[in-house]
């Protein structure tokens, strides 16, 4: 009997005390937040949802929450393809002004399902981070548009380093999140005004190709993509010689390799994201921060193309 008591309490201990998620660098936490919605809404057998910017716990949307959402959209796009459909994050944000302008404080349960009914989705993403000095704790929480209440959460930790934290520093101007996050899971509240950190990109008639990040590791750096072609039809697009990067010093960083993108001609459905790597060398090891990508492009159904990148940030 003592020892099956004791079996219990060890058992009892594991329960409380397993711990979150935890992710060695922000993409691979994104990552770990996306796959564990995605899993959700497939159980829940959701098929739409929209995600709102992440706040810290006064409330507050720093460029770090925004950051959280606009890759969380990306992800859900990349993993979950035809599983279900993710709302475009410009519609979010010009629906939320239209239905809290001039107001403070918490959407009730109409508004939520005033957002579902007018963007037509079941599901809303919601979301906090908490500071935790050498971590970042995120909190994720699945609303039902219907009911207005959390069917679902998601978590992850991931290191306050570089970019990290120069992101949960940066309060956006003029932003408060739907107010402060609740103590217990619950509705997401009012935002008072519009803001948006644009990632750099380039972009022509038909397509756009946005800098997701860029991480150096000793003379080498590797710079992730994101292609959207934005026609109607399918295109296909080869990534020609040319191709390097340049920092704020005037180093020059060389075409190395390239993953999921070939070295003849890849196809890019129309509204299908897909995400490109390519990683540049240098002879010496430069100590830049800002970088130019210069990518020429053959497109056989498009015109030839030269995408011009600036101002990429190196995460540290």
């Amino acid at each position: 009997m003592k020892k099956s008591y004791f079996a219990m309490f060890l058992l009892f201990l594991c329960f409380c005390f397993t711990p979150a998620f935890a992710a060695s660098n922000l993409e691979e936490g994104v990552s770990q937040l996306a796959n564990q919605i995605s899993k959700s809404m497939q159980e829940k057998q959701k098929q739409k949802i929209a995600i709102i910017d992440f706040s810290d716990l006064n409330g507050n949307v720093t460029a770090l929450g925004q950051f959280m959402a606009e890759e969380l959209t990306t992800q859900l796009f990349i993993i979950a393809p035809g599983k279900f459909e993710v709302v475009e994050r410009r519609q979010i944000m010009k629906l939320e002004e239209e239905l809290v302008l001039g107001q403070v404080g918490i959407i009730e349960e109409k508004g939520i399902k005033k957002m579902g009914q007018v963007l037509g989705v079941d599901a809303i993403v919601t979301g906090s981070m908490t500071d935790l000095g050498n971590t970042v704790k995120i909190n994720a929480r699945l609303i039902g548009v219907e009911s207005a209440k959390v069917f679902a959460v998601a978590a992850t930790d991931i290191p306050k380093t570089g970019m990290v934290a120069d992101l949960i520093a940066k309060q956006v101007e003029g932003r408060q999140t739907m107010a402060k996050a609740p103590a217990a899971p619950g509705i997401p509240q009012a935002q008072t005004a519009k803001s948006k950190q644009e990632m750099p990109l380039f972009q022509n008639d038909y397509f756009k190709i946005t800098a997701k990040s860029l991480n150096k590791t000793g003379k080498t750096i590797k710079l992730v993509l994101l292609y959207e072609n934005i026609t109607d039809k399918n295109l296909s697009i080869n990534i020609l010689r040319d191709r390097y990067l340049t920092d704020e010093n005037g180093e020059i960083w060389n075409f190395k390799e390239a993953e999921n993108i070939s070295e003849y001609y890849t196809d890019f459905p129309p509204k299908l994201p897909k995400m490109v790597k390519i990683t540049f060398s240098a002879k010496d090891d430069p100590n830049g921060t800002i970088f130019t990508a210069i990518l020429d492009h053959y497109c056989g159904d498009c015109a030839k193309f030269q995408a011009v990148i600036r101002d990429i940030n190196l995460m540290k």
